[in-house]
């Protein structure tokens, strides 16, 4: 029998054991909901309502001790929906009364599930990750003028930009296809677009596997909410931010997989060195947590928390979690208000860290 998704029905066998298949051949039926929030004009992102799964596999629940195969998986899982212009993870659900099992713990649970939609990610069965403009509209920051706002910015952090364009592949973005105009409370249109915005690539085994745009200079404000019009950063295109760890492999390969500095942003990684990664905001998510805790089970993570993650509380939850997964557990440091790992010099940065090591009894 030839089944819709091959890989994943393979996945699901080698992860869970046995595996039924329902409506075999049969395609998902579904809408798609605009993403209003979405910056790509001519290729707007989109929430999935779905109508019918379609072909399903069907497994026993890791969670609730089911042996009847009550965890259903439809067969779009992990596969970049063209028209919603993103990936799909949202078709899964044990249906046992009392299990509380949801996507995400399910992301948590099953390592070789998320390995398999990662490596389908990087092999491009799906989607082509496009560049945010033509090659020739894309200037390595080191060849911008020393007066250019980017260039300043950067340097004014204490980068190098040889260094950022050569090891990191950070680039300026003069000209983009994406555009799209939004307008604030007081009729007032803004451009959304990575067009005039630092491009800062994932690049995962040679290959841009997705990038942020981030904006330059002082992001306007709506003038009768006081709230900011466009956002500091913007994605690629279908690209899941909370689905890779930035800088993951080389953190492993540095440390042998003994430990990493966990930061935010990726400027902040950067300015932890070789061992810095980056979760893209304030928490791992779900499948950020699986890939942490695979590459560093037999070290430590240092989580390098700033003051409005430490203020949200999330982060600690995913911390306890990884505790249970990593030998040498997790250890935090809380960085001063206002302030992220790039904005402090190395020497108060490694001294925090020592300290935080120190208290937690780690060896240094």
């Amino acid at each position: 029998m030839t089944y819709l998704n091959p890989d994943l029905r393979e996945a699901l066998g080698n992860c869970f054991g046995h595996v039924h298949v329902t409506n075999p051949g049969s395609p998902a039926a579904y809408e798609i909901r605009i993403d209003l929030d979405s910056y790509a004009a001519d290729r707007p992102r989109g929430f999935i309502e779905w109508r019918d799964w379609g072909e399903t596999y069907s497994v026993n629940c890791p969670e609730c001790g089911d042996t009847r195969g009550r965890f259903y998986v439809g067969h779009m899982w992990g596969v970049f929906c063209t028209k919603a212009n993103r990936r799909v993870f949202s078709c899964t659900k044990c249906w046992n009364e009392d299990c509380k099992v949801d996507l995400f713990d399910i992301l948590r649970g099953g390592p070789r599930l998320q390995e398999h939609a990662l490596q389908e990610a990087r092999s491009g069965a799906h989607h082509r990750m496009d560049l945010p403009g033509d090659p020739q509209d894309l200037t390595p920051v080191n060849g911008l003028p020393s007066d250019h706002p980017a260039a300043q910015y950067l340097a004014g952090r204490g980068f190098d930009l040889d260094l950022l364009s050569d090891e990191y592949g950070f680039v300026y973005c003069s000209r983009s296809p994406w555009k799209r105009s939004i307008q604030d409370g007081a009729g007032n249109w803004h451009l959304v677009t990575p067009e005039n915005r630092i491009i800062i690539p994932n690049i995962q085994q040679g290959a841009w596997h997705g990038w942020l745009a981030r904006y330059v200079g002082e992001i306007p404000k709506d003038p009768v909410t006081g709230k900011q019009v466009i956002r500091k950063y913007l994605n690629a295109p279908g690209y899941a931010t909370g689905t890779t760890v930035y800088r993951l492999d080389e953190a492993a390969a540095f440390s042998g997989g003994s430990f990493c500095l966990v930061s935010e942003g990726t400027l902040s990684a950067i300015a932890c060195g070789a061992a810095g990664v980056s979760t893209f905001g304030m928490y791992p998510r779900p499948m950020q947590e699986e890939l942490l805790a695979a590459r560093f089970k037999d070290g430590r993570i240092v989580f390098l928390i700033e003051s409005e993650a430490a203020a949200n509380g999330r982060i600690y939850g995913c911390i306890e979690r990884l505790r249970k997964q990593v030998a040498g557990g997790c250890t935090t440091v809380l960085l001063p208000e206002g302030k992220d790992a790039a904005s402090l010099d190395s020497d108060t940065l490694l001294g925090m860290i020592e300290d935080a090591l120190g208290r937690s009894g780690a060896p240094q």
